[in-house]
């Protein structure tokens, strides 16, 4: 396993090993796929709370291990319950450090790594207001809060996700990426050719 805080400072090592893994041309296309992997195990562990929860749960970096796999490993006994805003700890504190060391490690640009984590908000709500159809408008307001947050809950001037999140109103609808993953580049056999909201089809 490798523990998320010393992966985030050395992420070159993993990079060499995931790059041939997926059969990576690059450690570009590989951080991509591992921004992305992230995203999902990540959100998975926090998401269901941030909407429903009267109580936020907020794993820190800290109490992560990400295995050569690309599964999430987390210690329960780090694991907190917040009242109020946990935006800073999810984004700020933990999502935008992996994004940073990704970034700093293959000069991935930020706007890709950044839709990668969207693709996966936007998967998760359109799922959650196709499962909780009685209750789409806390879906609703909680994509419109979203997108709304300002820079601080980042760590950042502004927020790098709004601009590729699916606005409130179409929250049930396949959203089109701006960017482009790279996932098309991985040279193996795959179900598909292109990811499901590439742009370049």
């Amino acid at each position: 396993m490798n523990a998320m805080p010393e992966l985030v400072k050395e992420p070159q090592e993993f990079l060499a090993f995931q790059q041939e893994r997926l059969c990576a041309p690059n450690r570009k296309v590989a951080a991509s796929m591992i921004m992305k992997r992230y995203a999902k195990v990540y959100l998975d562990e926090v998401m269901e709370s941030l909407l429903f929860g009267k109580k936020k749960r907020v794993i820190p970096l800290c109490a992560c291990s990400f295995t050569d796999e690309l599964n999430l490993i987390v210690d329960e006994t780090q694991v907190s319950y917040k009242n109020g805003d946990a935006w800073g700890h999810i984004f700020a504190e933990h999502l935008s450090v992996f994004v940073t060391s990704l970034h700093q490690a293959t000069r991935l640009p930020h706007i890709i790594l950044w839709e990668n984590v969207a693709v996966r908000m936007n998967s998760y709500l359109r799922k959650a207001v196709q499962k909780h159809a009685d209750q789409a408008f806390i879906v609703q307001n909680f994509a419109e809060e979203l997108r709304n947050l300002n820079g601080t809950s980042f760590g950042a001037d502004k927020n790098p996700l709004s601009s590729y999140l699916a606005p409130r109103e179409a929250l049930s609808e396949q959203c089109m990426r701006k960017t482009c993953c790279y996932y098309h580049k991985l040279d193996k056999e795959k179900e598909m050719d292109y990811c499901i909201v590439c742009p370049l089809q």
